[in-house]
């Protein structure tokens, strides 16, 4: 096996092994009962290498009927990149229940906007509130991973599980879908991800929600379309919006904010998402990338960076775009995410204890009493 493809198991602590347990639990679930198709269809939409490949029919080979065990949950993801593991785990979960707490209004399913031949569900967003509240509420946008790829705001780590927890800290939480690739490239995503966000800006007061004070978070290729659309000033000025209807922007663990640059440092599977989502086209990867559109004279909205603390490229790519923003004169802070996965450092948002959502409070508040 590949170096650049193994993650030595004296790094993965305790929460991590658990985490890529639970994580392919259900594929591994599938290859039990119907090994032959439902594998090997996963193994397609993870988009393998053919090392990769061979290394995950040696592991068929090596455990047959033993692929409920953890042991061969635990190299299977050893041998999938950071990217494969958060589309594995996007595979495995299946849009959140649609049951929402007695104290909390959901409004599903709200078309923003229209395009022709698109299923409108990728054009939607949900909007979830407490039911009593003093007055208008902060509102906090999320943006879902998948690699560009898969992925749906109805997923719970980005819908109902974060909504009760921003619900309980007095925000309007709203989770926002996007058109995928292949159906779309670039700039077909960050053109959806602008007009929701200014979408919302123009109807969530009908909510309960401020439109003063708005927030924009996104998880992984989530991450790098909350940068673009708060760093491209294009995207939201189509809509007669300018930055400073956002307030701040929160990046968990994202490693797409220089293309060009992540291109040369990544290898040839996680490369390969990229250029599906980019193309092959160096200017349109760096029109699509974050740090070539910061900018002195933009006045940029605060950024909160969090990337996880075991993954190189997103921790380069995160330094990189500190910097661009501060010597843009743009407030922007990091904090390493120690001893999470990529997965886990979006999961845990709202867990007792957990420190990003420590620091994602910190942040939001800060901006919030000025």
């Amino acid at each position: 096996m590949k170096s650049t493809q193994i993650l030595s198991t004296k790094l993965l602590t305790p929460i991590c092994l658990v985490t890529l347990i639970c994580a392919t639990s259900a594929i591994a679930a599938q290859v039990a009962q119907k090994p032959e198709r439902p594998f090997l269809d996963t193994l397609q939409e993870l988009n393998l290498s053919g090392e990769q490949k061979k290394q995950v029919f040696q592991l068929l080979r090596d455990y047959r009927d033993k692929y409920q065990t953890d042991q061969f949950r635990i190299k299977l993801l050893l041998v999938l990149t950071p990217e494969q593991a958060e589309v594995l785990e996007e595979l495995k979960s299946a849009p959140g229940s649609r049951k929402v707490p007695d104290d909390m209004t959901a409004d599903l399913d709200i078309v923003y906007a229209k395009r022709p031949g698109s299923d409108p569900k990728y054009l939607s967003l949900d909007i979830y509130r407490p039911k009593k509240s003093p007055g208008k509420l902060p509102v906090m946008v999320m943006i879902h991973g998948g690699g560009w790829r898969i992925g749906d705001k109805s997923n719970l780590a980005v819908g109902l599980d974060k909504s009760k927890y921003f619900n309980r800290q007095g925000f309007v939480y709203i989770s926002v879908n996007y058109r995928l690739t292949p159906e779309v490239q670039h700039p077909g995503h960050i053109i959806d991800v602008a007009e929701a966000i200014a979408w919302v800006h123009d109807h969530v007061g009908d909510y309960g929600g401020d439109p003063e004070t708005l927030f924009v978070m996104g998880h992984s290729a989530g991450a790098h379309l909350a940068a673009l659309v708060a760093t491209d000033h294009r995207r939201l000025k189509k809509h007669d919006k300018q930055f400073s209807i956002i307030d701040g922007v929160v990046l968990l663990d994202g490693a797409g904010y220089d293309i060009p640059a992540k291109l040369k440092i990544g290898n040839s599977v996680a490369n390969a998402m990229y250029l599906s989502a980019f193309t092959k086209d160096e200017e349109t990867q760096r029109d699509a990338s974050p740090i070539h559109h910061v900018a002195n004279d933009k006045r940029h909205p605060p950024f909160l960076i969090i990337p996880i603390e075991r993954r190189a490229d997103s921790n380069k790519m995160s330094t990189d775009l500190k910097n661009a923003l501060i010597k843009a004169d743009t407030t922007a802070s990091i904090h390493v995410a120690e001893g999470k996965t990529h997965g886990s450092v979006n999961n845990d948002i709202g867990n007792a204890g957990d420190k990003p959502t420590a620091a994602i409070m910190s942040f939001l508040n800060t901006i919030m009493l000025k």
